[in-house]
């Protein structure tokens, strides 16, 4: 670096649009930044001159080589440093500092950060009320991170911080539940956390009531994360919270425009049954009815959260077991999402992925196991061909989402014999030159290693194809047969 450093640095900035030069111009700056004093790295970023992309540019280096010290380190040499990006005017600049907090936030140096560096969290509290959510999750998660120690618990919510925090969610509604994030995600690591937060708890299960719709929303939202937990739902329970949703949920339909909160309440009783199945629907027999009901509706969005909702709770034995107990509910759910598996949308992704959750073998539950093969064949006639088309649908998403659903009913002996039965199917699995995606190669492996591994395989299959499927196993997931080898050699 030359007798000017701020000129040289930008004119290493200006060298980073080159390609070419970009990892050796990297690398230089890494070497000085490392190496030069703090006040020289001050007096550059208070004198050079940078565009927006410069500043992210510069974040990316700094954060990347700042990363690597230890916690002890980052505090002890850039305590000031990461105050000082934290009141920047560059809400990039001001991530920086927030996720290098965030990082040396841990046991070791806690009860430091609080003793020298409390007002350091003054500023990340300001960062709460930024309108750019990025650059205010970080500052969520870094608050969060200080409150899962029980010594930041008591410093998250002492008498200094917290008037901060209750000056924050007087500015707006969105700086208000921001807070409410930080709350829950604290309430949600132990009963002792959730005990220390009811002071700010009760904020938001009042705004559960709230005449603004968009407020009730974006609580059950939050809420819907606590009710993950069993000490979290246990106090819903005790708020009566949950009881409250089950009446507005049932009666949904006599209020205007409520009808808007359904996605929500099913989304917040989704989480709750899949917590304790059992005991909810043993409580609450009527929601389940409702949600089930409710595919009836033409509002998509609605059908994607119940597609979703039922997926994640049949994804458990518990959970399935749950569902067993509604035959003709679960048969009409799968005749009715299967038809939008000809549609190629958003939705038919969550079908696919939904029905392998609810369709893959539990291991040691017969019981469960056993519906699967009459919820398959409660599917529309066509489903199983449309799957099977998706499959080898050219993109990813898509085909990976069929490719999934086929793994998981090739746990079973009845999916084996289905996909084998599919015209075309084995040869599809066994053409490896129709696959680009890592990951789709990878599940075409695992649904012919279940194949092989099939119990009396080899008297639905004749042993050339068994052959065939047994040395693609050996040769493992991403083998490059020896003719394409030579044909891309020839061609270069």
């Amino acid at each position: 670096m030359d007798d000017n450093p701020t000129e040289w640095f930008q004119s290493k900035i200006l060298e980073l649009e080159d390609d070419l030069k970009k990892q050796e111009v990297l690398l230089e700056l890494k070497s000085v930044v490392m190496n030069s004093e703090n006040s020289v790295l001050y007096g550059i970023a208070q004198q050079v001159s940078l565009h927006q992309n410069d500043i992210e540019v510069i974040c990316i280096i700094i954060y990347e080589l700042l990363k690597q010290l230890t916690p002890q380190e980052l505090l002890k040499k850039y305590s000031d440093e990461i105050d000082d990006t934290l009141k920047h005017n560059s809400n990039d600049v001001k991530k920086i500092g927030l996720k290098l907090l965030e990082k040396s936030i841990t046991d070791e140096t806690i009860e430091y950060l609080i003793k020298s560096h409390i007002l350091l969290f003054i500023n990340v509290i300001e960062c709460l009320a930024i309108s750019e959510r990025s650059t205010a999750q970080c500052a969520i998660s870094a608050l969060i991170k200080l409150g899962s120690n029980l010594k930041g618990l008591e410093t998250l919510y002492s008498e200094l911080l917290c008037q901060k925090l209750q000056k924050v969610m007087s500015k707006n509604d969105i700086s208000r539940f921001r807070v409410y994030e930080i709350v829950v995600g604290v309430s949600e690591i132990s009963s002792e956390h959730l005990s220390a937060s009811t002071f700010l708890l009760k904020y938001l299960v009042s705004d559960v009531y709230s005449s603004d719709l968009l407020k009730q929303l974006n609580a059950f939202e939050i809420l819907s994360n606590l009710a993950k937990t069993n000490h979290g739902l246990n106090y819903l329970v005790e708020c009566n919270v949950v009881q409250k949703l089950v009446n507005k949920l049932l009666y949904i339909n006599e209020e205007p425009l409520s009808y808007m909160l359904l996605p929500g309440l099913i989304e917040f009783f989704g989480n709750i049954c899949i917590q304790q199945p059992e005991s909810f629907v043993k409580e609450y027999p009527q929601v389940m009815s409702l949600l089930f009901n409710s595919l009836n509706t033409d509002d998509q969005i609605v059908i994607g959260v119940i597609i979703i909702t039922v997926g994640k709770l049949g994804s458990t034995c518990s959970g399935r077991n749950v569902l067993i107990q509604f035959p003709e509910q679960m048969n009409g759910f799968f005749k009715k999402c299967s038809e939008f598996l000809s549609t190629k949308s958003d939705i038919t992704i969550s079908v696919l992925k939904t029905f392998g959750e609810l369709l893959k073998n539990i291991e040691g539950n017969s019981e469960c196991n056993e519906v699967t093969e009459s919820w398959l064949n409660a599917m529309d006639s066509d489903a199983f061909d449309n799957i099977t088309s998706l499959a080898k649908f050219p993109f990813p998403e898509f085909k990976l989402a069929a490719l999934s659903f086929l793994l998981s009913i090739t746990t079973h002996q009845w999916g084996v014999v289905k996909l084998c039965n599919s015209p075309g199917m084995i040869e599809f699995l066994l053409d490896r030159s129709s696959e680009i995606d890592k990951d789709c190669k990878q599940m075409k492996y695992d649904i012919i290693c279940n194949i092989v591994q099939c119990k009396n395989v080899e008297q639905f299959l004749v042993p050339e194809v068994l052959q065939s499927l047994m040395e693609f196993v050996q040769e493992g997931p991403f083998h490059v047969p020896l003719e394409v080898e030579l044909s891309t050699e020839g061609a270069t």
